[in-house]
């Protein structure tokens, strides 16, 4: 009050109305504020922050020259025009209708709302920075997660502008945004697709800086240069940049060569071509021969098992009974139909514990599966079938009784080139 009254009075001694004086000392007053308000930020931008500066380069942490570098201070001092001029504006319109000084005070309150935000903005970018250079975080796809928040908090302080102009609670606000959910979930997909995507990349380590990666469906074969909220940057191996959004790397396939690179070595996988009629046992003649080779002594002069043993092709011998001798005179073979196809290995395992039953197959056709056993007559097979394989969960069986097996032995070994069809065959 005394103020506008010093005003007034020097107004009216330069002969100025008493009615226009009374006017115009609110104006006065206010270009007053505004130019000392200019004035502080001055002093603030060329006093306190060069200060400010001063300090940080002495310091032996990094992370004060980043934020500072990023004009994170900067942004902070922006606030001073809108904030002094917000706190004394009561004064300089003083014995004015309050609607004026609260249309002051609500313009003031947005660029002071939106000097936080440029704050915030900024000091987030400054953050990723510090730990982008981290050795723990420096190939992390952080940049997608800061870029996340960022739009978070412009989406936030955009809807507490809104309330502030239309002088409504900004959680109304943010309650009737529940309606338009739909809208904002079809507008920001991509971003809200990106942002998960880069939360699964970073928390599984696919994908980071510098990884060499490759999508022959995309045309994508190169080094990873930038993963961003919306974006991968790959630049291929001619120099041309390709873009991919995040949410096609976790839901589609990608190569990593990464570990590769790291391993300091590269695996090979390549396919060795054999020549069938090459392959045959071995003479006296060519053993003699072998048998001088350096890489062959220790094999020789070694105790070695019988070549189609070691080979596998002779898997052991047995003692064959002639089952009629001991009382089994007939012998069957039943085909089965299961009534629930995952039941195999229960069945197998409850077949083994029937020792009438010698073997057993799984078969192509119309049958689940084959068995052959033997029992002492007819009425003995009837009750294997009704006593021991029904119990077992079966649809229903077929059985086939063999009168007399007329030939039984084992597959011939016989040379390549004798063995005319086969021969055919693979030259065909």
């Amino acid at each position: 009050m005394e103020i506008l009254n010093a005003i007034k009075q020097l107004l009216i001694s330069w002969g100025i109305a008493p009615d226009t004086a009374d006017t115009l000392d609110h104006f006065i007053a206010f270009v007053l504020l505004v130019l000392i308000a200019l004035a502080t930020d001055q002093i603030c931008r060329r006093v306190v922050l060069r200060a400010v500066a001063q300090l940080v380069k002495k310091t032996k942490a990094t992370w004060d020259d980043i934020v500072f570098d990023h004009k994170v201070m900067v942004r902070l001092s922006h606030i001073v025009v809108p904030l002094i001029i917000y706190l004394f504006t009561p004064i300089a319109f003083a014995d004015t209708a309050p609607a004026t000084v609260s249309l002051v005070q609500r313009i003031c309150m947005v660029f002071i709302i939106l000097s936080l935000l440029f704050f915030g903005h900024a000091f987030m970018g400054a953050v990723y920075t510090v730990y982008s250079e981290t050795g723990r975080y420096r190939n992390r796809p952080l940049k997608g997660m800061v870029q996340t928040g960022q739009v978070l908090l412009w989406l936030v302080g955009a809807i507490v502008i809104i309330g502030e102009l239309t002088d409504q609670n900004p959680m109304n606000l943010l309650a009737s945004l529940g309606a338009m959910s739909a809208v904002l979930m079809l507008v920001f997909k991509d971003t809200i697709m990106g942002f998960v995507s880069g939360i699964q990349l970073s928390a599984n380590n696919m994908l980071k800086v510098g990884d060499w990666i490759k999508m022959a469906k995309y045309g994508v074969d190169g080094t990873v240069t930038e993963v961003t909220l919306n974006t991968v940057k790959v630049r291929n191996w001619d120099n041309t940049m390709a873009t991919l959004p995040p949410y096609l790397l976790v839901s589609d396939s990608f190569e990593n060569w990464n570990a590769m690179r790291e391993s300091g070595g590269r695996r090979v996988k390549r396919s060795i071509n054999i020549d069938l009629h090459s392959v045959r046992f071995c003479t006296p003649e060519m053993l003699e021969k072998y048998r001088k080779m350096p890489l062959l002594k220790d094999f020789f002069e070694g105790a070695h098992p019988d070549p189609l043993t070691n080979l596998g092709v002779l898997k052991g011998s047995e003692f064959i009974i002639d089952p009629e001798k001991i009382g089994y005179e007939t012998c069957a073979y039943i085909g089965i139909y299961l009534k629930d196809p995952a039941s195999f290995d229960a069945v197998t395992k409850a077949l083994e514990a029937i020792p009438e039953i010698v073997e057993c197959h799984f078969t192509t056709g119309k049958y689940d599966m084959f068995i052959k056993l033997y029992a002492r007559n007819n009425h003995h097979l009837l009750s294997i079938i009704h006593d021991k394989l029904q119990p077992l969960g079966l649809a229903r069986t077929e059985t086939l009784i063999s009168f007399h097996e007329a030939i039984k032995r084992q597959v011939p070994i016989l040379p390549v080139e004798d063995d005319e069809d086969y021969v055919e065959g693979a030259q065909a």
